[in-house]
């Protein structure tokens, strides 16, 4: 037997009419009557409990609740056993939420990382882009290299169309790209760059570096504040794997800083000499699934080989600096100065 007991009053009688009123206890009471064919008693001492028979059904009466009535169980409807399972939803929806890898909490570089970055001027950071925010950007992606593709076959001014790309290199505007602009400042960003960069932090390029399927494009050894030569800011690149990166697929290689002596914290490229005596070293390939990201400085050394599989690798860049990066003669920008931390927060 089964009854479910509504709002519950506190009083049996209605002070105005003198008429009494309907309690949990007259619910229990027909509901027993009905299923045993006998009288319920209320036994002498006790307040909102029945008994009938061998059958015993204990409630504690709470207002705004609704409880379930068994026979021979006791049922506890009060406001400890709503807050139990107020409790119980909460850390549900906190395990399937990072369960999903929904960032929402501030985040950290672990000390680890930090150690890692320090020494060798670069970090991993493995499966940390949220399900659904990579989704977002792969589809932002795939626009991005349709309306290149659109681009290149149509001729301009008397120029070829282009039949075929070995890789797309287009910069994303946050202004223009929701998703960009979403990401760049999340809290998952924020961090990385607040843990590397400091509490001071602009981008200045965001852009989709894609490798096409079966081609031979590489990049030798460089370090990324080369092709900064007017600016002393140091400045980081989160490379954000939208693919699995493999060897094959044409991943990025690290030479770490510590065992070359560069010194990650120094703005500025080190002298092409370098770069030339690492040649033939084939250096620390950067090997994880899609939502995997690698923070590095713009003083460390790195590469990519070429794309041997069947399937284009797509990366999105995002690159910060301390300050906006000026031309020192005009001291206009030379890149973009998007704010995205100011004393440690989010702009």
């Amino acid at each position: 037997m089964r009854s479910y007991l509504p709002g519950l009053r506190s009083s049996r009688t209605n002070h105005g009419t003198g008429r009494p009123v309907e309690t949990a206890y007259d619910h229990v009471t027909a509901s027993i009557e009905s299923s045993t064919g006998e009288p319920a008693r209320r036994p002498k001492g006790t307040h909102g409990s029945t008994t009938t028979g061998s059958h015993a059904t204990n409630i504690i009466l709470c207002k705004r609740n609704t409880a379930v009535v068994e026979e021979g169980v006791t049922i506890k409807a009060c406001y400890v056993g709503v807050r139990a399972t107020a409790i119980r939803c909460t850390m549900s929806l906190i395990f399937n939420v990072l369960r999903r890898r929904q960032i929402q909490l501030p985040f950290q570089l672990s000390d680890e990382q930090r150690s890692q970055y320090r020494e060798d001027g670069y970090a991993v950071l493995e499966s940390v882009i949220p399900d659904a925010v990579l989704t977002k950007l792969e589809q932002s992606c795939r626009k991005v290299v349709t309306n290149v593709d659109t681009r290149d076959s149509t001729a301009v001014e008397d120029e070829e169309p282009i039949t075929s790309r070995a890789g797309y290199f287009e910069p994303v505007h946050p202004n223009q790209d929701a998703s960009v602009a979403e990401f760049s400042s999340c809290p998952l960003c924020a961090g990385v760059v607040r843990g590397t960069l400091g509490p001071t932090a602009y981008l200045f390029l965001a852009q989709y570096t894609i490798k096409a399927p079966g081609t031979d494009l590489t990049f030798e050894w460089h370090q990324d504040a080369a092709y900064l030569p007017h600016s002393s800011s140091h400045t980081i690149n989160i490379w954000c794997a939208l693919d699995d990166m493999t060897e094959e697929n044409g991943t990025l290689y690290f030479m770490p800083n510590s065992q070359v002596g560069v010194n990650t914290e120094q703005p500025g490229a080190d002298n092409g000499d370098l770069a030339a005596k690492l040649k033939d070293e084939v250096g620390t390939p950067f090997l994880a699934p899609a939502g995997s990201i690698v923070v590095f400085s713009s003083s460390v050394f790195h590469r990519s080989g070429p794309n041997t599989t069947s399937r284009m690798r797509r990366a999105l860049t995002l690159e910060f600096s301390q300050e906006p990066l000026l031309d020192h003669e005009t001291q206009q920008p030379l890149m973009w100065a998007v704010p995205v931390l100011r004393s440690g927060a989010t702009v």
